[in-house]
């Protein structure tokens, strides 16, 4: 926060002005929706607190929320919270089952997509929510690779890869000249 003061005063005269400045706070209280328990709570990139928690003490406006908790994600990476004066504003947590995954391909550099939308190029690492995800690995010259990839809720490996290895595509040659 900036802040200026202009005071105007008559030549030859002593002015001692002082002020005092307040800054105005708001409470956020979160609440274990699903699955939110334990999670780490950050608002505008420092880490506060923890799933559940009552009355979190943030300034007036707009603030940043995420959340962090191993093998679990949320809908949104952040959150924008607004908090008025003096009031608490009630936030629901809601995370699921996630896994991280990374696809990598030889050669690499192929493209990554994830249910039909391009996502990157290998090698390329995300969390994947619980479910079944539709992946394909695309690279000019090589065949394409599709798969279907399944993050179970309830297996205990939180990192998983995949490893593809593309096959080259040989052009076709047909001489079509008649001999005889």
């Amino acid at each position: 926060f900036v802040f200026f003061l202009m005071i105007r005063r008559p030549p030859r005269s002593t002015l001692f002005p002082y002020t005092t400045l307040f800054r105005s706070f708001g409470f956020i209280t979160f609440i274990d929706e699903m699955n939110g328990e334990g999670a780490k709570i950050f608002i505008n990139d420092q880490l506060v607190e923890s799933v559940p928690n009552f009355k979190v003490k943030v300034r007036v406006g707009e603030n940043r929320v995420r959340f962090e908790k191993p093998g679990y994600i949320t809908d949104e990476d952040e959150y924008l919270v607004n908090v008025n004066k003096g009031e608490i504003t009630d936030f629901n947590v809601s995370m699921e089952v996630s896994r991280k995954v990374t696809f990598i391909t030889q050669p690499s550099k192929a493209q990554v997509f994830i249910s039909g939308e391009r996502v990157g190029f290998t090698p390329y690492t995300t969390l994947l929510a619980a479910g079944y995800h539709d992946i394909l690995l695309k690279k000019s010259g090589y065949s394409s690779q599709k798969l279907i990839k399944h993050i179970d809720e309830k297996s205990a490996i939180l990192n998983d890869t995949v490893n593809v290895k593309l096959l080259i595509n040989y052009p076709l040659k047909i001489n079509s000249e008649k001999k005889g």
